[in-house]
């Protein structure tokens, strides 16, 4: 009943409301902010409630890097890659409503790992000395650079495309050493590296003695 009133006249009507149950969207928690290393698994914990107490149609992660993952509240996935990423879950009902909620996921870097080197334990003086070098990265969109110190002043660089993980240098040295050392280091783009110093035998040069006929 509404009743208006002029302070002179007054008049009643009766007004019907009619109400339709409205649905709202799922609510959403993607979970803490999480912290990674590229190449490793980051494990979610997604949760929602609904207030009308449907259960989701869709489950939908947005990883943050061009990947997607389906039907999951606690996927598993891996960064191949070290950054910031901004990781947003997305529930849908079975009416269509949706709710959303993001974290951040913050993945390390990993240095490279150097494999063991294929090199022989002696050379002559005046033979080159070859190296094939192998090495491990799971950030696979870094480049690397690699520097070999064969001796004092003595150096190369080795500039490595992303993707590569093998490379062969050589070098002929020109003096005897006993256990010379030789060192290795590979630099990712992210400024981290590994190190090695391999031992190598550097013996005189051989001498061939005129066979003599008597």
């Amino acid at each position: 009943t509404y009743t208006a009133s002029d302070s002179v006249l007054t008049d009643t009507a009766v007004v019907s409301i009619q109400l339709s149950n409205a649905n709202d969207p799922p609510l959403v928690n993607a979970g803490a902010p999480l912290t990674a290393t590229e190449g490793a698994e980051a494990v979610f914990a997604g949760t929602y409630s609904d207030p009308d107490g449907d259960a989701a149609s869709a489950i939908h992660w947005n990883f943050g890097d061009e990947t997607e993952a389906f039907g999951m509240l606690a996927p598993s996935h891996i960064y191949q890659d070290n950054g910031v990423f901004t990781a947003t879950l997305t529930i849908t009902d079975p009416t269509g409503a949706s709710g959303s909620d993001w974290l951040l996921v913050t993945v390390d870097n990993v240095a490279p790992a150097i494999l063991p080197v294929e090199a022989p334990s002696a050379i002559h003086v005046g033979q080159a000395l070859v190296l094939i070098i192998r090495f491990t990265d799971p950030g696979i969109s870094d480049t690397h650079e690699a520097r070999i110190d064969w001796a004092v002043n003595a150096f190369q660089t080795v500039y490595i495309n992303r993707g590569t993980r093998q490379f062969t240098v050589q070098y002929v040295f020109t003096e005897a050493d006993e256990d010379h050392p030789v060192r290795v280091r590979i630099t990712d783009s992210d400024q981290d590296f590994a190190e090695i110093t391999l031992t190598i035998d550097i013996l005189p040069n051989r001498v061939l003695l005129p066979i003599v006929q008597r």
